[in-house]
């Protein structure tokens, strides 16, 4: 019993311990993380005096502007600036008397007296080699800006090219998200091959991005206002023009809500759309009054011209095409030795520069010219012409003309052609009827007659006709009934 005793004891005792257990390191310890923070700051506050340094010495001012002349020129622009400077807090650029030229011809394309650029740099932290910077906000005072165009409507813009964002570029500059203005600026126009130019004066230019558009593309709201401005013709200038726009743009067109054009002449209130910035095309509605004294006396067009002309219709073209669909009317217009009374034309007109095409009707209370006048005429068809000479073809209805020499009621001209040209007019007809026609005293109701011709000359009016026939010819002396001649 006392083995078991001693066995039992054994088995109760412990067993001899082998070496100690080790603990694994921790790797973040909080010496290694104080140190680390430590050098994080120092780094920090090195890369903040080297970031102050360069700032001072005018590095950045250097790296940004040879970034801005580098994609200028690639655009084919040279740029110079008196004063070019770079603001850390918020970032912006400030430019002075800066210029602009063609980097081909030397011609100076736009000057900007002031200029501040709101800059946000992209992914400034990224480790990556090149940088997008997006340009926020722009605030031009004073610019200068000349388009011309010479005799072979080459612009002076013409050698300039629009350059994409380049991959790997060191700085790529953005303007999805830029407010643009312009205040107290110029704009110079000239079109030698049209002989027509301009000034628009006291320009001030807002443009800002759109918030309604729920699209991905960006498009931007503009308001444009001109003050004080010229427009000039040959060696003929109207003066005091005032101009706003107002609408929505992108890079491939404009939706103009408002354009309103004040003259001496006349006011213009436009809106539509513009598409392709390349070679425009536009769709505008248009409502107009002009006052076509005022533009005879400025142009002075060797033509006695009188009278204030309304339209209201819509304009579409691109270039040197246009098409007006709409209607005019007038109290009273005078050119030369023609007269309107109550005018209201109803036409569309196609054409390219001075060429053009028009159907349509017009009507009107009374028509003169010189000596012979016509009451309540109605043309019915087209006309064709280049400048002031034209070629009408068409009908003609009048309840009365008449002339110091002979008298015609109930006049109706159907297939008739009219021409005007070197200030000599002549029509033929090829059927022509009138109620009643008078000469002297020799009156003949229901008159018909075909292949009619009438022309001016010698300050009158000569018309004739191979055949005619009459119901009666009565004069003071005898009557004749059923007349064939």
């Amino acid at each position: 019993m006392a083995e078991d005793e001693v066995e039992k004891t054994k088995s109760d005792s412990p067993e001899p311990l082998g070496e100690p257990a080790v603990a694994p390191r921790r790797f973040f310890t909080a010496r290694k993380v104080l140190t680390g923070l430590g050098i994080l700051a120092i780094s920090i506050v090195i890369a903040c005096v080297m970031v102050y340094v360069l700032y001072r010495a005018g590095t950045f001012d250097r790296y940004i502007k040879d970034q801005l002349v580098a994609k200028l020129s690639d655009i084919g622009i040279k740029f110079e600036s008196e004063t070019f400077r770079v603001a850390a807090s918020p970032m912006t650029v400030e430019l002075r008397n800066a210029t602009f030229r063609d980097n081909l011809t030397g011609e100076k394309l736009f000057f900007v007296r002031e200029a501040r650029l709101g800059l946000t740099v992209l992914d400034l932290l990224s480790w990556r080699l090149s940088r997008d910077i997006r340009i926020d906000r722009s605030d031009i005072a004073g610019a200068e800006v000349w388009v011309n165009f010479d005799e072979n409507g080459r612009s002076n813009f013409a050698n300039l090219k629009l350059v994409e964002n380049q991959k790997g570029s060191p700085v790529n500059f953005r303007y999805d998200s830029v407010q643009f203005s312009i205040q107290d600026s110029v704009f110079h126009y000239g079109d030698v091959s049209r002989s027509i130019g301009g000034d628009a004066r006291n320009v001030t230019f807002e443009l800002s991005p759109d918030s309604s558009t729920s699209d991905e593309k960006t498009r931007f709201k503009f308001e444009f206002n001109s003050k004080d401005s010229n427009f000039k013709y040959e060696d003929k200038t109207v003066e005091k023009i005032d101009i706003r726009a107002t609408g929505i743009a992108d890079d491939v067109g404009a939706d103009v809500s408002n354009l309103t054009l004040k003259t001496p002449v006349g006011d213009s209130v436009l809106s539509g759309t513009i598409r392709d910035w390349a070679s425009p095309k536009y769709e505008l509605d248009i409502a107009s009054t002009v006052d076509i004294t005022q533009i005879a006396s400025i142009f002075s067009t060797g033509t006695a011209l009188a009278g204030v002309g309304n339209f209201k219709g819509h304009v579409s073209g691109s270039g040197e095409t246009y098409r007006v669909e709409g209607s005019a009317d007038s109290e009273s217009l005078r050119a030369g030795g023609v007269y309107l009374k109550a005018l209201d034309v109803a036409a569309t007109v196609e054409g390219t520069n001075t060429n053009y095409t028009a159907n349509g009707k017009a009507v009107a209370e009374m028509l003169t010219f010189e000596d012979f006048k016509v009451d309540f005429p109605k043309l019915v068809g087209s006309v064709r012409g280049t400048g002031t000479d034209f070629r009408w073809v068409g009908e003609l209805q009048a309840i009365a003309a008449r002339s110091p020499a002979l008298t015609l009621g109930g006049l109706f001209l159907s297939d008739a052609v009219a021409e005007y040209k070197d200030r000599k007019f002549r029509a033929e007809v090829g059927n022509g009827r009138a109620k009643r026609f008078a000469v002297g005293d020799i009156e003949m109701d229901d008159l018909r007659a075909r292949g009619l011709s009438i022309s001016t000359q010698n300050g009158g009016v000569d018309i004739s006709a191979p055949s005619g026939t009459a119901g009666s010819l009565v004069s003071k002396d005898y009557r004749l009934d059923g007349v064939a001649a």
